[in-house]
């Protein structure tokens, strides 16, 4: 391992670092124990990977001026510091309230990842026909219930999070056909993706608890289209059957 002083320039800039630190913190249910070695691990080295850091900026080591000081990686002391910087900013909870090595998103870290992937399907998921009522990003609320986070919405709303949550376990491939779209048409199409609600929202309760995983599925819009054709709409097991029917 190389040591260099000049570590924070080859670094992506730390609004990058932060931003995806809020979505990993989110997509693991809001809170993390850095403290365990494992899991501290898989944290830094799931954010090179969102970052594409290169392997010589992943194992840098950083130069202290303290010599008595352990050794440690310059990314893992990067990313503290952009946590140091989220907690002073109120988008993390500080050690004193959670404990040292637990980062936990506070309501208004929640708030920020939430219009970040708002705003990414709005960008990328523009001018389409068809518009259906489980897409429209809401205000909402979520808490946890054991290890299954579950998220409170409001009718006709959709929780970002529990979208990501929901391809996060099932993947980018139409759950009815099986098309993805990186597949076809490289990353820059892969959040194409729409995410079902298996029961149409108008015939639920005004609040509910949405489970990610048991509760939606992510198909291509063109599925999700026939899925809406009717009221309540088709199963998916019904759509299935209608792409072996001769036209």
């Amino acid at each position: 391992m190389v040591k260099d002083t000049n570590f924070q320039s080859r670094f992506p800039q730390r609004f990058q670092i932060k931003e995806e630190l809020l979505c990993v913190i989110a997509e693991r249910g809001g809170s993390i124990k850095i403290q365990d070695r494992a899991t501290g691990w898989s944290i830094y080295e799931e954010l090179a990977n969102r970052l594409n850091l290169s392997d010589e900026a992943r194992t840098r080591m950083r130069d202290s001026k303290k010599p008595e000081k352990k050794p440690e990686l310059a990314w893992e002391n990067e990313v503290r510091w952009c946590r140091t910087e989220l907690g002073s900013a109120g988008l993390i909870e500080k050690d004193k309230v959670n404990g040292q090595g637990i980062w936990t998103l506070t309501n208004l870290g929640r708030e920020s990842v939430e219009n970040k992937i708002e705003n990414k399907i709005e960008n990328t998921i523009t001018n389409q026909k068809f518009s259906f009522p489980e897409e429209v990003p809401p205000d909402t609320v979520s808490f946890h219930e054991g290890s299954v986070t579950r998220v409170l919405v409001n009718r006709y709303e959709r929780n970002p999070i529990a979208r990501q949550q929901c391809i996060n376990y099932y993947g980018k491939k139409c759950f009815v056909c099986g098309f993805e779209f990186a597949r076809v048409y490289g990353t820059v199409a892969e959040d194409l993706i729409h995410v079902h609600h298996l029961k149409a929202l108008s015939e639920i309760a005004e609040e509910y608890e949405v489970d990610p995983i048991a509760d939606l599925r992510p198909v291509c819009p063109n599925c999700h289209a026939v899925l809406h054709l009717r009221f309540p709409p088709y199963s998916i097991e019904e759509v299935q059957g209608f792409l072996h029917q001769e036209p």
